[in-house]
């Protein structure tokens, strides 16, 4: 889906760095008038239809992905089995009264799964009757029967479905719960998410550094590499804080996605690059 974007992120990239010896004597010419050479710039860019934000673009792409797919695996029992808010409720009541503390906010759905199975696991005949009878043995059946049914409309033999069908949840990927967050498993396989999502975003960074170092102009870039190196340095460090904190389905997400760009960017660079190259 990515793939036509990321094409023109390097059509833009190697547009760049085909007048990028232009732009250098601009800045060079115009050193003390910031005003006149922003205007050359753009002149430039424009005679040469090139748009100096065109590789920002992916980046930008990325950002809706990431946040709905961060919906989806920290609410899966809303945006995967479809529960209603009163179902959700519900279960979380029943839940509740069955398992006093489970968690609230951000990952309670995630809890409730987990839950949901520790209470079904155990049983090995009809789930749903064994749930409804171990709701109705609760001392306050009364009072939760008064909330789930009352206020959200949906009864004891539905809250033991809906505990039922919620512990058919599997988030599993060889192995590593991806609903799980490495900060709270630091000595389970799942901590090795954020590790390999560093790595691989220190090699994309790096084969990205060397493709525009490769054409650029060294003397007119020194800037640009300062930043350039500087970002690299930062940003496996940046991935290392956010996917540590965040799911692992995130950060599987990260992984595959820097994976995906090293092998595209070395395709695209020998191409597209090289059409740039030979067109000086």
């Amino acid at each position: 889906m990515l793939l036509p974007i990321a094409i023109k992120q390097q059509h833009a990239m190697a547009g760049m760095q085909k007048i990028q010896p232009k732009i250098s004597e601009l800045r060079i010419k115009y050193k003390n008038d910031v005003k006149k050479m922003n205007e050359e710039s753009m002149k430039l860019y424009s005679e040469h239809k090139v748009n100096p934000m065109g590789g920002c673009l992916p980046a930008l792409v990325q950002v809706p992905i990431f946040i709905a797919l961060y919906g989806v695996i920290t609410q899966p029992l809303k945006y995967i089995f479809k529960y209603t808010d009163n179902q959700l409720y519900a279960l979380n009541h029943t839940l509740n009264y069955l398992f006093p503390q489970v968690p609230q906010g951000m990952k309670s759905q995630i809890h409730m799964v987990e839950k949901a199975k520790e209470i079904v696991i155990n049983i090995n005949q009809d789930i749903v009757q064994t749930l409804v009878n171990k709701i109705q043995s609760l001392p306050d059946i009364h009072t939760l029967t008064q909330i789930i049914v009352g206020k959200y409309g949906v009864d004891v033999t539905g809250s033991a479905k809906l505990i039922e069908n919620s512990s058919s949840l599997s988030m599993d990927f060889f192995g590593i719960n991806l609903a799980s967050f490495p900060n709270e498993h630091l000595f389970s396989p799942v901590i090795i998410i954020p590790i390999l999502a560093a790595v691989t975003t220190y090699l994309s960074s790096k084969i990205m550094a060397q493709m525009n170092a490769s054409s650029a102009n060294a003397s007119a870039d020194a800037t640009m590499q300062s930043t350039q190196n500087t970002m690299m340095a930062m940003m496996p460090f940046v991935t290392l804080f956010v996917t540590y904190s965040l799911p692992a389905g995130l950060g599987l997400y990260w992984i595959i996605s820097n994976i995906f760009q090293i092998v595209q960017q070395y395709f695209l660079n020998k191409y597209i690059n090289g059409e740039a190259l030979t067109n000086k």
